[in-house]
């Protein structure tokens, strides 16, 4: 997300243009969307607050020594798909 701020400040070290570009925030991300547009929060934090889904992953090794994570459980966020099962790994 940082990257994705400085690339869009009119002006890098101006705190001013800084929080412009973050308060216009609207990026998809591992995590899910981060956006700072008041949805699901009380009116008093839409300024300060963006959330994101919540969902269960586990890391697994893929091509033997890189990792990868794995969405095992979406329960609260349907939209995000599941890639497989949780397994025991050791």
């Amino acid at each position: 997300m940082a990257t994705d701020v400085l690339k869009r400040t009119q002006e890098v070290g101006n705190a001013k243009a800084t929080v412009e570009a973050i308060a216009a925030t609207n990026l998809d991300t591992v995590v899910g969307k981060v956006a700072w547009n008041g949805k699901g929060v009380p009116p008093f934090a839409a300024k300060n607050v963006t959330k994101t889904p919540l969902v269960g992953g586990q890391w697994r090794i893929k091509d033997g020594n890189k990792y990868d994570i794995v969405i095992t459980d979406n329960r609260t966020a349907p939209e995000i798909p599941v890639g497989g099962r949780w397994r025991r790994l050791a």
